[in-house]
């Protein structure tokens, strides 16, 4: 405090003015002992009171000099005298801008406040999500490991499979009694035959099938064979005896297996039918010696 009054009062300013006011405040003294003593009257008033005029006429004068040498050298002066209302104003305008700013400070402290809130919650479930994700991590890896455990032992079966139809196939191929689509027997048929000659030869050539079956299989095989089944679409069979009935040339009709057959099972026929051409006539010879 003492180096702000050292440092920034003018002093010879104060000293100027207070010898100035001094000098002024003499001179009016003397004016009006002067006037006192001449017993000079201004405006109408006796002689001491206009002494005392005199007097507070020199103490205005030395007012407005004061006034008007601050205002002259000091800014803040002038603005203190003449814009008082002004500066009011504009330190409400102030005031009111303090106070909207505290209130934005506030808001943005509460908002700062809630924010921090939400950080922290998002800190946690950041926390929360690693955990989680660490133990995806885990499971994936047991996962992985589990995988790999059942390809090795898928890979195991299948090789295991493999082995099996391969062994499977061995015993088939030794067991099969009649391979697929392997002609069995074949009959002719002269047109005009009744039903009755058409059943017959149908079970004339089942009949030739068991025969033909029999003469494939081993004497080991056929000793385990006690009865070649066999089996035939009733409806298809039907329809082959309607064909036959309406043929007007000589047909045949060829029995051949479905599928593969192992010995003991039961037989399952396909029944063909198809145009018999006249190659040799009976009791042509096809073959002469000369």
């Amino acid at each position: 405090m003492q180096e702000y009054f050292s440092g920034d009062t003018n002093w010879l300013l104060i000293l100027t003015l207070v010898l100035g006011s001094a000098a002024l405040a003499f001179l009016g003294d003397i004016l009006g002992f002067r006037y006192g003593k001449q017993r000079i009257s201004l405006f109408g008033l006796r002689p001491k009171y206009t002494s005392r005029l005199i007097t507070a006429i020199m103490g205005g004068v030395i007012a407005v000099i004061v006034l008007a040498v601050l205002s002259v050298l000091s800014q803040d002066v002038r603005t203190a005298l003449f814009s008082m209302n002004y500066m009011q104003q504009q330190l409400f305008d102030l005031r009111f801008q303090v106070s909207e700013s505290q209130a934005v400070a506030a808001q943005a402290l509460e908002d700062l406040s809630e924010q921090h809130e939400t950080l922290q919650a998002t800190i946690a479930s950041l926390d929360v999500a690693r955990v989680d994700l660490e133990t995806l991590r885990n499971e994936r890896f047991l996962l992985e490991q589990e995988k790999a455990e059942l390809e090795a032992s898928v890979q195991g079966m299948r090789e295991e499979s493999d082995q099996l139809k391969r062994a499977l196939r061995t015993m088939k191929s030794e067991a099969i009694a009649v391979s697929a689509n392997t002609l069995l027997a074949q009959r002719a048929f002269e047109p005009g035959s009744t039903r009755e000659a058409v059943t017959a030869g149908l079970e004339d050539l089942k009949q030739a099938v068991r025969l033909n079956v029999l003469r494939r299989v081993s004497d080991q095989a056929l000793s385990r064979l006690r009865d070649i089944p066999i089996e035939s679409d009733k409806e298809a069979e039907a329809a082959l005896v309607e064909s036959i009935l309406g043929a007007e040339d000589r047909c045949y009709v060829r029995a051949l297996s479905r599928e593969n057959v192992a010995f003991g099972e039961t037989i399952p026929l396909r029944l063909e039918m198809g145009t018999s051409f006249l190659v040799y006539p009976d009791g042509e010879p096809v073959y002469r010696r000369v």
